[in-house]
Order: structure tokens, then sequence, then C-alpha cells
């Protein structure tokens, strides 16, 4: 395929990306129907663990075939000679994969219809409506939520993306495999853990069966408010490491912001389909799933790269490089703090108008209150409740 350009290899990049969206935009929404509600977060923490894992594995066989393809016993195969370790270097993955997606593909006709069907009375019928784009796109703590999520991703992509380059740039490439190694370990058990613990997190915390409306949404922007506050201020610490560091303290920060970030997706992802609405919960996926591959994955290559090939001298592509990644915790830190103010108003003004208007607590009422709704219109009439 090399000897037919390099553009064959971009449009099947491309159609692997189209599968592959497909399938992640109906997958959050089969959990949000199918989950039970206290687990709701639980399954989407699996499920985001599968995206990094895989990540990961490539990486791992990835780095075996680059080893495999140089190593002899005797020691290294003089440049440009080709054996079959190195002619399937990067053929390999692509090979696995398609068998795996291919086992999925087959497995999928003989999975009963019950279980992929999504139930009707938690997905199709929602009081308020479907929501237009344009709706979806005004949501401020739906979007606040995404963009958070975006820049969250945008630092996680640029760890994988840039993360060993820099390492081996500041400890000496003599290291390269020890550093390769490590990095493997803290991006598989970093975000696993961080996810499982924040989706157990969300379930005990912030339970849908134990509290709803405005006070489901504060407990949970309080449950990802201290981990996300911390990976962000651990993201800037780290924009300025140093050798002098030593590259276990290096090793532990970048866990730790893994692990941290890990813990904010199930809730997240949660409490943006939970404030989009039942009936919305497509439009919400595809728009969750846009954005972050636009600015979080996309944007955290292309404007590192436009800032690395700006500098003049290797120093200066590295560390500015490298910091433009992590400088994305600022805006995550802003929107995390503008959600919380959203938030806390709407709590706020949901308590003032259940003491003073003798409001009914019902469910629906706690669940999909909107104080400038009900500024503008008043209180739903009984026949909106049925």
């Amino acid at each position: 395929m090399t000897s037919w350009g390099p553009w064959w290899l971009v449009l099947a990049r491309a159609g692997t990306g189209i599968g592959a969206a497909i399938v992640e935009v109906f997958v959050p929404v089969w959990i949000m129907s199918k989950a039970p509600k206290q687990k709701q977060t639980i399954w989407i923490g699996f499920f985001q663990i599968t995206v990094p894992l895989g990540v990961v594995i490539g990486y791992a066989i990835g780095i075996i075939f680059e080893y495999l393809s140089f190593a002899q016993p005797d020691g290294y195969w003089p440049e440009g000679t080709k054996t079959i370790f190195s002619i399937a270097s990067w053929r390999f993955p692509m090979l696995l994969a398609a068998g795996i997606e291919t086992l999925f593909l087959l497995g999928c006709f003989v999975v009963p219809s019950y279980i992929l069907t999504v139930k009707p009375s938690q997905s199709s019928e929602d009081e308020l409506g479907a929501a237009s784009w344009s709706e979806m796109l005004t949501k401020p703590v739906f979007m606040t939520y995404i963009l958070l999520i975006c820049c969250l991703i945008y630092i996680v992509s640029g760890l994988q993306n840039w993360g060993t380059d820099y390492l081996e740039f500041i400890f000496g490439h003599e290291k390269a495999y020890v550093i390769r190694l490590a990095f493997l370990i803290i991006s598989v058990t970093g975000p696993l853990s961080g996810t499982l613990v924040g989706g157990w997190n969300g379930s005990y915390f912030a339970n849908p069966e134990k509290y709803s409306g405005p006070d489901l949404a504060y407990r949970r922007i309080l449950t990802i408010g201290v981990p996300g506050i911390l990976a962000s201020a651990l993201a800037m610490t780290m924009s300025f490491i140093e050798k002098s560091w030593g590259f276990l303290i290096v090793g532990l920060l970048l866990w730790a912001i893994m692990f941290l970030g890990g813990m904010v997706f199930p809730v997240g992802i949660a409490a943006l389909f939970d404030d989009a609405g039942k009936r919305n919960h497509v439009k919400s996926s595809m728009t969750y799933l846009t954005m972050t591959n636009i600015f979080g994955f996309g944007l955290s290559g292309i404007l590192a790269g436009m800032v690395a090939d700006r500098c003049e001298t290797e120093v200066e592509r590295q560390v500015y490089g490298w910091r433009v990644t992590m400088f994305a915790a600022i805006p995550a830190t802003i929107f995390l703090f503008v959600n919380y103010e959203i938030i806390i108003q709407r709590k706020r003004d949901y308590e003032l108008r259940v003491i003073f208007e003798d409001v009914d607590e019902s469910p629906y009422n706690r669940r999909n209150f909107d104080p400038l709704e009900v500024r503008l219109s008043g209180p739903p009439a009984p026949t909106e409740m049925l």
C-alpha cells in the first residue's frame, strides 16, 4: 500500500473512523437506557476504559514489533535491513484490529434483539420533547460539560502524542525503552483505575435513585470538581518539569493526572446526557463525540505541531509543544467553575421557588426544572405532567 501513496492510508483511516463513530454514538445511548440508574456512571466508566486500553495495547504491540524489527541475537540489524518483523511492524496491528472488528460485527447477528433494543419508555418519552440542534448547542450546562471533557481529552491525547518524545528529550534517549515501558504502564493503570473509581464515586455520591433535578446536578458537579481541579493543577505543574525532578516523580505526577482526569469522564458524560433530556440522547451523543474528536483529539496534535514548527531549536520545539498541551488545564478550570456557578444558581432558584411558591416537589418538577423557562412561562400546567 505504501507504493500507492500516503492518501490511501488517510482514506483507510477515515473509513475505520466512520465505522467506530457509528458504534460510539449509540453505545452511550444504549447504556443510559439499559443500565440501572445507580450504576449508569459505572457502565459508562467501563465503556470509557476501552478507549485508552485499546490505544495502549496498540502502543505495546508497536513497541514490541519495533524492537523485534531491529534486534538480533548478536545486536541489531544494519539500518535498512528488511525482516519479517519490520515488514509486519505497521501491518500487523491493522490486521489484528480488522480481525477483532469482524468478530464483533458477526457477533451482532447472533445477539438477541431485545438486548440491543433501546427501551422506548426511557429513550423516546420525555415530557419536554426533543430539542432542535440550536437548542442543544445553547444549553449552558450541557455545553460546558462537553467543553470541559474536550480540554481533558486534549491533554490526554497530547500526552499520548508528545509524552514519550518529551520525556526522552528530558531524561535522555538512552533510556528510551525504559521510558516507553513506564509510560505504557502509566497510560494503562492511570485512566483505567481513575475511570473505575470515578464511576463508583458517581454512583455512590450522586445516585439518581436518591437525588434528582438540581440536587443531582449539584452533587455531580461536586463529584467531578475536586478531581478536575487537582488534575488541572498537576497539569500546570507538569508544564515546567525539569530533569532534576527525577523520572520517578515525573512518572507519579503523570499517573496522577491520568487517574484524576479519568475520574471526571463517567460522571461528566452521565451529567451532560441528563441535562440534554432523554429524547435528545442520540443528538447529545453525536454532539459530544463530534466536539471531543475535533477539539480534543484533533486539535491537540494540530495545535502543538503548529507551535513546534515555528520554533527554531529542538529545545524550544519540545518545551513549547509540551506546554501547549498542558496549558489546556486553564480553560478546563474555567469551564468547571462556570458550570458550577450555573448549577448552584439553578439550585438556589429552585429552593426559593419551593419555599415561596409552594411548588410540588415531584420527580418531574425536580428533574426538569429550568429557572429561565419558569420565569418566562410560569409553572407547567397539570396536563403537561401526565
